[in-house]
């Protein structure tokens, strides 16, 4: 503060200095996001500015593609999880505020029931549901979203990874929203959807995985596994995807494979 006190005396009595002023005003707003950005924790989730998969068709080596592909999205994973890691904080949060705090518990239930909604509860009840709420919270282990991603978008190759950012092969249903299968069967309406960022792609499919109905095996073999106090990994909750291919088990067991010729867990 007495920096710009001293700066503003200066540039009363000589209009010359305000040039000068606006320069160093500049220069220490500078500094001070430079401090920010740098000092900023690795699990806050920060600007998203990536919007596109780098050019894994151009890389020839087999091996040097697997490991950029992996070297690129595991920190976009991590960034998903650690979200999904504060919302599981704020959700045990609320529940205590409700347990303790009667005046502020139309508050903390409104909290509750929109958290509910993102993870696919509708119930009007939702405290009926809490231990659901509460398993559907969880991360989704890196090996198995890598394995998924290196899977379904052919290591980040196929036309729905590099005109879709869609790593998963996720659907949509409105007409638009995505791309339409070359080989769609007819009568079927379906798209692959469209995402701004990978990172888009990413949170979509944990989400899905955390909320569809299709997915209850795996997160109550996950629920289980916490329970115990075993690890969460990619291979015991691949045995819950079952529902994500037609092909089944087909589908699990080459998961599981892939994770584990890849070392990724």
């Amino acid at each position: 503060m007495k920096i710009i006190g001293i700066l503003l005396d200066a540039i009363k009595r000589d209009k010359s200095y305000l040039v000068g002023a606006i320069f160093t005003f500049a220069a220490l707003f500078v500094l001070v996001v430079q401090h920010d950005w740098q000092s900023r924790p690795a699990n806050v989730a920060s600007l998203d500015f990536v919007t596109e998969l780098p050019d894994f068709m151009g890389i020839n080596d087999v091996q040097q593609k697997k490991a950029q592909f992996f070297a690129y999205l595991r920190p976009l994973v991590d960034k998903e999880n650690n979200k999904i890691k504060y919302k599981k904080e704020l959700l045990l949060s609320i529940l205590t505020n409700i347990k303790n705090d009667s005046y502020h518990t139309g508050v903390n239930t409104k909290k509750l029931n929109k958290l509910a909604r993102e993870f696919g509860l509708k119930s009007k009840n939702i405290q009926a549901n809490l231990e659901e709420l509460k398993n559907r919270i969880d991360i989704i282990p890196s090996s198995l979203v890598l394995a998924q991603a290196a899977n379904e978008s052919a290591w980040g190759t196929s036309r729905f990874a590099t005109q879709a950012n869609n790593l998963f092969g996720q659907w949509c249903y409105t007409t638009g929203c995505g791309l339409v299968p070359q080989k769609r069967n007819a009568g079927s309406q379906h798209e692959v959807r469209k995402y701004a960022s990978v990172q888009d792609s990413i949170s979509s499919y944990m989400r899905n995985l955390n909320s569809h109905n299709a997915y209850t095996g795996l997160r109550d073999i996950r629920a289980g596994l916490r329970r115990r106090g075993q690890s969460i990994t990619g291979v015991k909750l691949a045995h819950g995807l079952s529902s994500y291919s037609e092909r089944g088990q087909d589908y699990v067991d080459e998961l599981i494979n892939m994770i584990k010729y890849n070392g990724l867990e």
